[in-house]
């Protein structure tokens, strides 16, 4: 009976001895893990505080890409003549053009465009000479040349009839391609757009004495930059900041430039003198508290306008598409769907 006993308990304990071991060897393996995970999260820190500390272009380059990304919107690149165009895009439906402004890029547009995806198949390019896009001494970068190249672009991706947007200096070109090449415009919307007379501001009267407000030479002046362009100025880090300005410095001949061929006299007002001639059905949007181009233009702009709605938003500046993403882009949504009730404009984040 002992011997049985013994040979009996043989396998117990054989096999306690096994769950011991198996249990060690998971414990060292989560252990493992653990100090894996830790050793990654560690080198990625490192390496996103080399990048801030060293090279903040880059990390501001990969913060764009991955918020436009996020979207369902990817980056891609066409060569039309002399200018190589990189644009984002993504979903399906009716195409859906969106144009930046003075001094900006296509990431202006990305929490906006979240607003049409995936339903619209939204387009946002770079425009020639700005942002990723090739930019040429040589070239003409004024309103109608950069509308004409708009309608290359849009031919070479062989697009049907567009809805397209534009803000600021993008809402000047995107109204002159309406005007001039209206059998490739489906509807137009001006987001606080020049190209039209309003009632004389700070900013305005230091464009005619000749100064150019866009360019910056300190961290302090690209603050009161971004205090004038919007009503509630993002928070930037300070290796971002100088990032920015040193990018800003080495374009200030250009920017000169182009404010000199779309800023001043008869060239400022050129989408004023061609509403005329725009029969797509429009839509503007405006912010109240613009102190770049004051709301007063909404009146030219209704004025010369043969089918119009007009949308004004509280608690945004001279970009209501960044700093209202979602009511702006909500309100543009249902534009392109045909109503024509406006939405709550209370300010939402």
């Amino acid at each position: 009976m002992k011997v049985r006993s013994r040979i009996r308990a043989t396998p117990a304990v054989s096999d306690l001895a096994i769950d011991k071991r198996l249990r060690e060897n998971k414990m060292r393996w989560l252990k493992l893990l653990i100090w894996s995970l830790f050793i990654v999260v560690v080198v990625i820190a490192l390496t996103l505080f080399s990048l801030y500390e060293f090279a903040p272009g880059t990390l501001f380059k990969w913060q764009g890409m991955a918020q436009s990304m996020m979207a369902g919107l990817h980056k891609q690149h066409i060569k039309i003549g002399d200018h190589d165009w990189v644009y984002l895009e993504g979903g399906e439906g009716p195409p859906v053009v969106l144009l930046h402004g003075f001094d900006a890029n296509k990431n202006v547009w990305v929490g906006f465009a979240r607003q049409l995806l995936p339903n619209y198949h939204v387009v946002i390019p770079d425009l020639p000479g700005w942002g990723e896009s090739t930019r040429l001494d040589s070239a003409d970068y004024g309103i109608a040349a950069q509308a004409a190249r708009l309608s290359e672009f849009v031919t070479a991706l062989k697009l049907p009839a567009v809805n397209i947007a534009g803000n600021s200096m993008g809402g000047h070109i995107a109204g002159i391609f309406a005007a001039r090449y209206p059998q490739q415009v489906a509807s137009l919307a001006l987001l606080d757009s020049a190209g039209v007379h309003f009632k004389p501001n700070d900013f305005a009267r230091r464009v005619y004495a000749g100064e150019n407000p866009f360019n910056v030479d300190t961290p302090q002046q690209l603050d009161a930059l971004l205090a004038l362009v919007f009503a509630h100025p993002p928070q930037i880090p300070a290796g971002i900041k100088q990032e920015i300005v040193a990018r800003n410095i080495a374009s200030h001949a250009f920017f000169q430039k182009v404010l000199d061929q779309i800023g001043k006299g008869d060239l400022a007002f050129l989408l004023e003198n061609e509403l005329g001639k725009i029969q797509a059905p429009t839509l503007i949007i405006w912010c109240r508290a613009d102190q770049l181009l004051d709301v007063s233009s909404v009146e030219v702009l209704q004025k010369g306008l043969a089918h119009s709605q007009t949308e004004l938003f509280e608690g945004c500046g001279h970009v209501p598409m960044m700093e209202l993403p979602q009511a702006t882009g909500h309100r543009y949504r249902g534009f392109l769907q045909g109503g024509s009730n406006p939405i709550n404009t209370a300010p939402q984040r």
